[in-house]
């Protein structure tokens, strides 16, 4: 089981690297080509994209903050959905017997919970650190734009400042929203931060370089919100397994040596 979840684990970021290149060019043709839609779909399909694509960009360049607010809550609620899926996909087979043959349940509540953050954290603090962040190194260090050395330090600073502080405030807000005590929370973030900072750290210092490359900064945080599709869903997942064994593979060295001992097949 420790192993399974380990797995599941590495594959959440996985799967995120991978996809993190391809949606920034995605993005980055999107802004430059608007008219464009693709040739391989339907021509409805293609349309309402290309509709929804004109909506948005009309939206973000009139009402910047409102429409990047709104997206943020739209798109952490279907990552919640999403993690809602992903954790009974991974429950013990015990667990998944019992519940073949029922209809699938979304806790709405725990949706909503979620889609507040994207909307009260993530999407203003995004807007404007993206915005602020471009014009630090833009014109206070003179760095030209998508060179090397550019892209690196707004990478370098986005890891050490908001990625870690991104993850400290979506479990301690999770804690609280669902009626934890302050102690209780605490211990919830202790137990939860560290197994997700190593996939962070992992995952965002790729994903932002290639948003930083090649999306233009009004897209950075739409580009970065279809990327939390996944990363919400992985942190709703850790917050989630709740005191699972292999969680503290990462909390300690003497808790990680009597866990293999007890469990000698993940070493």
């Amino acid at each position: 089981m420790v192993v399974r979840k380990l797995r599941i684990f590495w594959w959440f970021s996985g799967n995120i690297s991978c996809s993190a290149a391809a949606a920034a060019r995605a993005i980055q043709r999107g802004a430059q080509n608007p008219r464009r839609p693709p040739s391989r779909r339907p021509l409805s399909i293609d349309l309402a994209m290309l509709r929804l694509w004109r909506c948005y960009q009309n939206c973000l360049a009139v009402h910047p903050v409102k429409t990047q607010v709104i997206s943020s809550g739209i798109l952490w609620g279907f990552g919640d959905v999403g993690a809602q899926m992903v954790s009974r996909w991974t429950a013990a087979p015990q667990a998944r017997q019992k519940e073949e043959g029922k209809d699938i349940k979304i806790d709405w509540r725990r949706v909503v919970t979620t889609s507040m953050f994207g909307f009260a954290f993530i999407g203003p603090v995004g807007h404007y650190w993206y915005e602020y962040l471009d014009h630090i190194v833009r014109f206070h260090y003179r760095l030209h734009p998508k060179s090397l050395k550019f892209v690196t330090a707004k990478v370098v600073a986005d890891a050490l400042l908001l990625g870690p502080l991104d993850l400290l405030i979506f479990f301690s807000y999770m804690g609280v929203a669902s009626g934890k005590g302050l102690k209780q929370v605490k211990e919830d973030v202790k137990r939860d931060f560290l197994p997700a900072l190593p996939v962070d750290m992992a995952i965002w210092p790729v994903v932002q370089f290639a948003n930083f490359r090649y999306v233009p900064v009004k897209q950075q945080l739409l580009y970065v919100n279809l990327v939390y599709l996944f990363e919400s869903s992985f942190l709703s997942w850790i917050e989630q397994q709740g005191n699972a064994p292999w969680k503290k593979l990462f909390t300690s060295k003497n808790t990680r040596i009597a866990l293999i001992s007890d469990h000698p097949d993940i070493s």
